[in-house]
Formats: structure tokens, C-alpha cells, sequence
């Protein structure tokens, strides 16, 4: 199957469809980032295949106590519940699923008294419920080996309870035809991704780059605000554009030589994905799990210096990728597996 194939299979809707029973899900919390990315995906998929009996709860709401309370009070029934905000279903659904996409929620001691106030209180709380509800879970779902394993060492009851799948991610209808010397950092800031000082070391680093003759800008997508270093914004290789929607992401990758996404603790990392789907090379830290998400569009460096990452940068805007399908992130195969759809 050709790439071009790939893209038109993803909106194919010949084929029917049928579900097992009734599905409950929730997709509370999916407003910016990565969940809402992954439910831009999943609405694609309804618009062609929608199951019979699904009910899709929680869309435009916010994870809080009184929504948990509230859907588990709602009327039972279903043959499977899904919940694809961290928060397993604890009574409704005689299957119970749950995707795990929060590092946050499953930290290492170290990793934990590294982050010291980087972790907000809102996720603190969030900790003891998460993993409560994901060990009465009957299917745990993790984007990543490495975020399945944070999960099974904590809650090593779960071990043959847990599967990894990675998120689904559409390949762009505009081919990757790069028009601008731009590499773009699709990044939310937080403040336990320290994105601030990962800047200056990326501004340090495009300065090296258009020292050896190459001219380079970074496109993040964050405010000044978000910044908060006057000098940093006023750099000309740092061009800041704020918080994008999906399509206008998929814009401006469309026109950039390669991405960046230079954060480390992720349980995913969809731009990741985006660049392995697109055939677009993505610089990233040399991990385990960047190279199972990005594949070949990886391009990595292993300690965060400027003068590695320097060198990474410039191999990205020299990398083309050859055009080839990426079964690994097909949309209808993962929610076809999700809601547990059959072709007839």
C-alpha cells in the first residue's frame, strides 16, 4: 500500500461495520495537547464508522470529582466502558477499559523529587485515583512500552492486564514540502517540562547552526507570557506564534524542515507520531521510546548541549524521508480494536 493508498483508507467508509453490544466513553479533559489531539482522531473515525451503540460522554468537560461521580451514577447496562482520560470506570461496563496517558500520574521517586513543585497540586490528587480505578481496570491501555512499564511497576497486579498500543495519527492531506528554513517546536509549556530553559538551549543551538552557513528560525507554539524571558522572546532565531489548533499545527509543520520536541517526561509525544506518519524527520532525545513512536523519522541526540543538538537540527533539515505507510498508526485499525468492531 502506497502512502497515498494509506490516506484514502483512512476516510473509506465502504465497509460495514458492527460493535460488541453497548460502549460507554468518556473523553472529559481532552481540551489542548495530546487528548485532544487523539480525540481529533477519534471524531474522524465516527464521521465514516460510527458503532450503533456507542455513547460518547464528557466532550467539552473537565475531569473534576463531581464528573466522575457524576457518570458513575448514570444509567448501567454497557458491555464495555472506556475512559480515555486516566480515570478507569469503577462500576459501569462489564469491561472495563482505560487508557493510561499521563507519565505524571506514575513517577519514579527520583523523577518525582527532580520535578519538586513542577508537579501542580491538581495532579497530586489525581495520583491515588488513578491508580485505584486502573487496578480494577479489566483492559489498560498504554501509547508506549516505557509508560506501560511505569504503570506495571507500581501496580504490578495489572502485569497481564495491560497493552500497548500506539495513539493513531492521520497523515496530513498537504504533503510534507518544506518551504520555510523553520524547524517547529509544537510544544505546551508547563511547568514540569522546564520548556523555558530547554529554549535557551535551543536558541543557543540555531545560533550554531546559522554560524555554519544555514539559516534557521524555531516556530514554537507559545506565547511571551508562557516564556517569560524578555531576552529569549527577542531572539531572531525564535519566532513564537501561541497555542495552535490541530489543523493549524499541521500547517505549519507542512511548511517546516523537521520538528523538535525536546521535552523527556512523556507517555507519548504526538508530535512524534506526526512526523513518523508524515515522513518528516522530528529531533528528539535518543530514547527507548522516542524511537518506538518516531521509527525512522527519529533524528537523535543523546545528551542536551547545545552543540548535539546543533548537529541533530542541521541533520533534520537535510533528511528526506522515503514515502511509506506506517501501519503502527492507523486510525481505523486502532479504534476498529478499541470499540471492538468487526468488518463484515
Amino acid at each position: 500500500m502506497t502512502l497515498s493508498q494509506e490516506k484514502k483508507a483512512l476516510v473509506d467508509a465502504s465497509a460495514a461495520t458492527t460493535a460488541p453490544g453497548k460502549i460507554l466513553m468518556d473523553c472529559a479533559g481532552a481540551h489542548i495537547g495530546g487528548a485532544k489531539r487523539f480525540l481529533d482522531e477519534l471524531d474522524r473515525y465516527l464521521a465514516t464508522r460510527m458503532p450503533v451503540h456507542l455513547d460518547l460522554i464528557g466532550r467539552g468537560g473537565y475531569l473534576t470529582p463531581r464528573w466522575l461521580l457524576r457518570r458513575e451514577l448514570g444509567l448501567a447496562g454497557q458491555d464495555r466502558s472506556i475512559a480515555l482520560n486516566n480515570v478507569a470506570f469503577s462500576r459501569r461496563g462489564r469491561e472495563r477499559w482505560v487508557l493510561l496517558r499521563n507519565a505524571l500520574h506514575f513517577l519514579t521517586a527520583d523523577e518525582a523529587r527532580e520535578l519538586g513543585d513542577g508537579m501542580s497540586r491538581q495532579v497530586h490528587l489525581q495520583v491515588p485515583v488513578v491508580r485505584w480505578t486502573a487496578a480494577r481496570a479489566d483492559v489498560l491501555v498504554a501509547p508506549t512500552s516505557a509508560m506501560a512499564e511505569r504503570v506495571t511497576r507500581l501496580i504490578p497486579e495489572v502485569t497481564g492486564r495491560i497493552v500497548v498500543r500506539l495513539h493513531p495519527a492521520s497523515p496530513r492531506s498537504e504533503a510534507h514540502t518544506p518551504r520555510d528554513a523553520t524547524i517547529l517546536c509544537p510544544v505546551i509549556f508547563s511547568r514540569y517540562k522546564r520548556m523555558t530553559e530547554r529554549l535557551r538551549l535551543i536558541v543557543d543551538a540555531a545560533e550554531i547552526v546559522a554560524r555554519a552557513g544555514v539559516p534557521l528560525r524555531v516556530i514554537a507554539t507559545a506565547t511571551a507570557q508562557d516564556v517569560g524571558d524578555a531576552n529569549l522572546c527577542q531572539s531572531p532565531y525564535l519566532r513564537l506564534v501561541g497555542p495552535q489548533s490541530t489543523q493549524e499545527v499541521q500547517a505549519l509543520a507542512a511548511r517546516a524542515a523537521a520538528l523538535l520536541y525536546p521535552t523527556r517526561l512523556e507517555s507519548f509525544g504526538y508530535p512524534l507520531a506526526e512526523a513518523r506518519v508524515n515522513r518528516q524527520p522530528v529531533v528528539a532525545m535518543d530514547t527507548a521510546q522516542n524511537r518506538e513512536v518516531a521509527g525512522d523519522a527519529l533524528i537523535g541526540y543523546e545528551r542536551e548541549t547545545a552543540e548535539e543538538l546543533a548537529t541533530a537540527m542541521l541533520t533534520a533539515m537535510q533528511t528526506r524521508l522515503p514515502q511509506t505507510p506506517v501501519p503502527e498508526l492507523n486510525p481505523i485499525r486502532y479504534f476498529d480494536w478499541l470499540l471492538g468492531v468487526t468488518t463484515k
